[in-house]
């Protein structure tokens, strides 16, 4: 994920959230919005910005504690938009 170095000012706006008790699994989505100003990238900065779509899938175990996390994220596609690939 991009630093707050390398994107000063970047935000998330969450769209949903969600969580099935049976499964004990909590689902997130949100668009990403973050725009390359800063040092620290792959590259010197771009001023090249990405608005991508992620999701986040959370399984909780028994004391209510994550226990395993799963990012759905196009990274390649946030990349290319950021001028970085």
């Amino acid at each position: 994920m991009i630093g707050r170095v390398t994107a000063p000012g970047a935000a998330y706006d969450l769209h949903s959230a969600t969580y099935d008790e049976a499964a004990r699994t909590a689902v997130f989505f949100a668009t990403y919005h973050a725009k390359h100003t800063g040092e620290g990238g792959p590259v010197p900065p771009t001023g090249r910005e990405t608005h991508s779509h992620y999701v986040y899938v959370l399984k909780m175990d028994g004391d209510d504690k994550v226990a395993h996390m799963t990012k759905i994220w196009n990274a390649t596609w946030a990349s290319r938009e950021l001028g970085w690939v």
